[in-house]
């Protein structure tokens, strides 16, 4: 054995053998070392009712030992690529924190204070990743802001809250690492709550209050980014139809978005490097990490980025097919729960927002051609003036219904009307809802936001929870809530609003 020149000095006072078994300890240390995987932290959920895997890396041959709680306890040797994982039956959910403590034979490594519940995923852009602080009713909240059953991760990515300037050199390292987010889970507190997802903090509440069963979030929201950066290039590429927009030289790519990509000239400049809104880069480094771990569902508010140009609108729902199909196969998961929000109301007098009434359309088809969704309507809660309403509570109200009555079993109308059909009959256009049960107005005044041409205001009046139209010609379309900025008034029972819609008139 080689003994550094200093550490002779020291042989003098404990001797030879003393030493000699320090360095052999600490040479056999270094070398079985075993790591867990990042994706693991203290005070995290896990998944109930799916096999929970425990993974990570470490010396070849080495065996390593699993203590899950009281009442599981397993090996396992370390393969010959460094990697090893444990593979846990399914749980069901528990309220009682445990921690799992895994070891060798040098040294104990443990994840402190975990939990058995459901977790959720929130994605998309700057109206999900809007925080708790920034909400209308954030101090009427506080009430909840505690709440050690409400576990969060709330990573921080390259370029939050950093508008119209070059990046660093530091975040431009980080972009071409992949090393995009950087957080670990945390307890729901006064500290925790402010900064994170408003959505995710009022959802996460709600369901926890109905079930009991403890409640994981994850917000990996990216303000401005479009949803081409959350689809993987594979999909894209498979499609034929979306290869085009897979270009090297993506920020002259004009099969993208006109906006993100002035957005990503002015953070990196006109080069190749790595961008967060580059086609496929959130899905390689937030999403697809975290389809290691189970989930119960997904909550996704995005598109005020795809729906500023007609090409992008008119595409929305077969990317949002590639994007949901993604997610499903990822997790292996065929009915993933995927419930999303309809985009909100704004005047088209400061903001370019005269496409989002047939954005808004094309989301209600998308909802009905995708499997296993929810949409919510958010057009009534809009602001006239900015793109970021405050009302996240109200949106995080609908969004709980969804999951309330599909996953939770409980006794709620998920929705406002939705139409059925249009038909015309008798010099009348007649319109049957879904979830129409109470159909009145929400100010109990005349019914507001119907149209035959997507211009003009037409009359329509109540009758037996349909909406009736006085027309002596055969309109191609009836339009409700068709304006940038709606002040449509249709409600059901339940006081939820009907969706924004266009819809084709048939004779019968």
């Amino acid at each position: 054995m080689v003994v550094h020149a200093d550490a002779k000095k020291v042989f003098k006072v404990i001797g030879l053998r003393k030493i000699t078994f320090i360095l052999l300890f600490l040479s056999n240390h270094c070398f079985s070392q075993f790591d867990i995987d990042n994706s693991f932290s203290n005070n995290m959920v896990l998944q109930r009712g799916r096999p929970i895997v425990i993974f990570g890396t470490g010396m070849p041959g080495k065996k390593i030992t699993l203590q899950y709680a009281d009442f599981y306890r397993s090996s396992t040797v370390v393969k010959s690529d460094s990697a090893w994982s444990f593979k846990m039956p399914a749980q069901k959910y528990s309220s009682v924190p445990f921690n799992i403590v895994l070891s060798d034979d040098i040294q104990n490594s443990t994840i402190k204070n975990v939990l058995i519940g459901d977790v959720w995923l929130c994605a998309g852009q700057s109206n999900m990743e809007f925080t708790f602080s920034g909400d209308k009713y954030f101090d009427a909240g506080k009430s909840l802001q505690s709440n050690p059953a409400v576990r969060i991760l709330n990573p921080q990515y390259v370029g939050k809250d950093f508008y119209g300037r070059p990046f660093s050199d530091s975040m431009k390292a980080r972009l071409n690492k992949g090393n995009y987010y950087e957080g670990t889970w945390q307890v729901l507190d006064s500290r925790t709550s402010a900064n994170m997802s408003a959505i995710g903090y009022y959802f996460a509440n709600m369901i926890h209050a109905e079930t009991a069963v403890p409640i994981g979030v994850i917000n990996i929201a990216v303000g401005g980014s479009p949803i081409e950066s959350w689809i993987s290039k594979a999909s894209m590429s498979a499609a034929g139809s979306f290869e085009h927009k897979l270009t090297d030289n993506w920020m002259e790519n004009e099969a993208l978005p006109v906006w993100i990509r002035q957005r990503a000239i002015e953070n990196i400049g006109k080069t190749n490097q790595p961008h967060a809104f580059k086609p496929g880069y959130i899905y390689d480094h937030g999403i697809l990490p975290l389809m290691q771990h189970p989930i119960k569902g997904i909550l996704w508010y995005q598109g005020e980025s795809n729906a500023q140009e007609l090409d992008r609108v008119n595409e929305y729902i077969e990317l949002m097919k590639l994007l949901v199909a993604d997610y499903r196969n990822g997790w292996k998961h065929p009915q993933l729960p995927f419930y999303f929000v309809q985009l909100s109301s704004i005047d088209s007098i400061q903001y370019k927002s005269q496409l989002w009434p047939l954005f808004r359309a094309n989301q209600l088809l998308a909802h009905h051609q995708i499997k296993y969704t929810g949409m919510v309507v958010s057009a009534d809660i809009g602001d006239r003036n900015n793109v970021h309403p405050r009302d996240k509570r109200t949106v995080a109200e609908r969004l709980s219904r969804w999951a309330l009555h599909d996953i939770y079993r409980k006794n709620t109308i998920v929705s406002g009307p939705m139409p059925k059909k249009a038909y015309f009959k008798n010099n009348e256009l007649v319109i049957p809802f879904k979830y129409a049960e109470g159909l009145r107005t929400a100010d109990q005044k005349q019914v507001r936001g119907f149209s035959l041409d997507g211009r003009d205001s037409t009359e329509a009046y109540i009758h037996n929870n349909e909406i009736r139209c006085k027309t002596t010609i055969l309109p191609k379309f009836v339009y409700y809530a068709y304006t940038p900025f709606s002040e449509a008034n249709l409600v059901n029972i339940e006081g939820l609003p009907a969706t924004p819609f266009m819809l084709k008139v048939t004779s019968k």
